[in-house]
């Protein structure tokens, strides 16, 4: 392909049940950040649920440009961390590559273990799951993944202060505190990436 041909996927299909509401069953709508409705064809956005052992904590839905604009407020040091954590962890073009040949259209083998330690969904107490979608679709790219809340509290140690002020600002601000986690929630100790 040259630099000219526009890029697309086309590997995908429609949202799972796993990556849908746990409220209404139904695929994710809008974008926590701006609003923009995501399920007509063309805005790409990124889901994201937390779970403990089988409870979901958090589901959100965040377009891309949301997504950029608040991963563009972090300091370079902190991203340039971050990246680097999951560069060190993961060869995700190997993974792609893989999993699209041994599961083409199955995101259970791309969810069942950490992306960055490899510890699977019921060796860990908490986990976030993560999937790029367009429109209606779940798209087999680099994602879906699934990390594990350990990973994630390291992820968020490689955080600066200034980067966590905005992290958990922006928490608050559209997530909020989660009933389940109001006794042990700690602003900044799971970063969803």
């Amino acid at each position: 392909m040259s630099d000219d041909e526009p890029f697309y996927i086309n590997d995908y299909i429609e949202i799972p049940d796993l990556f849908r509401s746990f409220e209404t069953g139904k695929p994710i709508s809008h974008c926590v950040d701006c609003g923009m409705p995501l399920l007509e064809e063309g805005p790409s956005y990124l889901i994201q649920k937390a779970y403990r052992k089988n409870e979901v904590l958090v589901e959100y839905a965040q377009c891309f440009n949301c997504y950029e604009e608040l991963i563009e407020s972090y300091s370079k040091q902190t991203m340039n961390k971050i990246w680097d954590f999951f560069l060190d962890s993961c060869d995700f073009e190997s993974r792609k590559q893989k999993l699209l040949k041994e599961a083409p259209r199955d995101f259970g083998p791309w969810i069942e273990n950490c992306l960055t330690c490899g510890k699977g969904k019921d060796e860990v107490a908490s986990y976030t799951l993560v999937g790029q979608c367009e429109g209606p679709h779940l798209l087999f790219y680099y994602m879906p993944y699934m990390i594990c809340e350990e990973c994630q509290i390291r992820m968020q140690d490689l955080m600066s202060t200034k980067s966590r002020d905005i992290w958990d600002r922006w928490y608050e601000e559209h997530i909020g505190t989660p009933p389940v986690m109001e006794k042990d929630y700690t602003p900044g100790k799971v970063v969803l990436v």
